[in-house]
C-alpha cells in the first residue's frame, strides 16, 4: 500500500506503477501530477484499490484529481473509516461489462463507521460490495446483482434494498451485533442467494441472526449454499423480523 496524498511524476519515462495495491490518500484534494508527456498517465493502477481514510468528503474519480491515474483491470474503491461525497448514481461492475476500468469494479467498507451516501447503489452482474471489520452503512437505495461479502461486519441500509445477486457471510467471521440491518423495504428478487462460508466447521448450536429488517420483506432466498449440515434458514414474519440460522432440533419419537 503507498499511504500518500502527493504522487508526481515529472520526468519523461519515469512512472508510479501500482498492480495488485493499493493508493491511499488522507484528502479528499490530492496532488497527482504528471509530466504530460506521455498520451497515457504514467500513474498506474492495475487490478488494486483507490482509498480514503478518515474522510467525510471522499471523492470518486471523474473531474477529481483521481482522473490523473490511468486504471487497467478491475479496481476497488475502499472507504476506509471514511464517507464519499454524495453521488447522484453509481454501479460497481466488472471492466468486462463496463468496458471502462476507470468504473470501479468493487467497493469496500471497513474501519470505523464507513459510509456509502447517495441516491442509488447499484452493484452489477460482475461486481462487488465487501464488508469486513467495521460497523459500516449505506445510505442509498441499494440493488445487488453480484456479489455482497460480510466478515466480521455490521452493514446497515437506510433505504430500501433489492437482493437479486449472491449474499455471502462468512460463519467464522460473524459480527457480535446482527449482520446486516435493512432499515425500510428489503426485496429478495428471483435471482438471489444466501453463501455460507466456512461452514464446514460451523458448530454454534444457538440461532444467529443473519439480517435483520425493520421494514418489510418481499421474498425469500432462491438458493441457499453451503448451509452447515443440521441447520436451516429460518425466516421470521414480512414485517420487522430477522432472517436466521437455527440448528434443526429434531424430532423425539417416544415408544411405548
Amino acid at each position: 500500500m503507498l499511504d500518500a496524498n502527493t504522487l508526481i511524476v515529472t520526468n519523461a519515462g519515469n512512472g508510479i506503477v501500482n498492480s495488485g495495491g493499493i493508493y491511499q490518500f488522507s484528502s479528499a484534494t490530492p496532488t497527482i501530477t504528471t509530466n504530460g508527456a506521455e498520451a497515457t498517465s504514467p500513474i498506474v493502477l492495475t487490478n488494486g484499490i483507490i482509498s480514503f481514510r478518515n474522510l467525510v468528503n471522499a471523492p470518486l474519480g471523474a473531474g477529481t484529481p483521481l482522473a490523473c491515474i490511468a486504471y487497467q483491470g478491475d479496481n476497488g474503491y475502499r472507504l476506509n473509516g471514511a464517507t464519499n461525497a454524495s453521488a447522484a448514481s453509481y454501479t460497481f461492475d466488472s471492466v468486462a461489462n463496463t468496458a471502462n476500468p476507470a468504473n470501479y469494479q468493487s467497493l469496500h467498507l471497513t474501519g470505523v463507521n464507513p459510509r456509502w451516501q447517495g441516491t442509488a447503489l447499484t452493484i452489477g452482474a460482475g461486481g462487488a460490495l465487501r464488508a469486513y471489520d467495521t460497523q459500516a452503512s449505506v445510505g442509498a437505495a441499494f440493488t445487488n446483482h453480484g456479489a455482497m461479502y460480510i466478515s466480521n461486519a455490521t452493514l446497515t441500509f437506510s433505504q430500501a434494498a433489492t437482493l437479486n445477486g449472491t449474499a455471502v457471510i462468512d460463519l467464522d467471521r460473524l459480527a457480535s451485533a446482527d449482520g446486516v440491518v435493512f432499515s425500510t423495504a428489503l426485496t429478495l428478487g428471483a435471482a438471489s442467494a444466501i453463501q455460507l462460508t466456512t461452514a464446514g466447521s460451523y458448530t454454534n448450536e444457538q440461532p444467529v441472526v443473519l439480517f435483520r429488517y425493520t421494514g418489510t420483506r418481499s421474498g425469500t432466498f432462491a438458493s441457499e449454499i453451503g448451509v452447515p449440515r443440521k441447520y436451516t434458514i429460518n425466516y421470521g414474519p414480512e414485517t420487522d423480523g430477522t432472517i436466521r440460522l437455527i440448528p434443526n432440533r429434531g424430532t423425539v419419537l417416544r415408544l411405548q
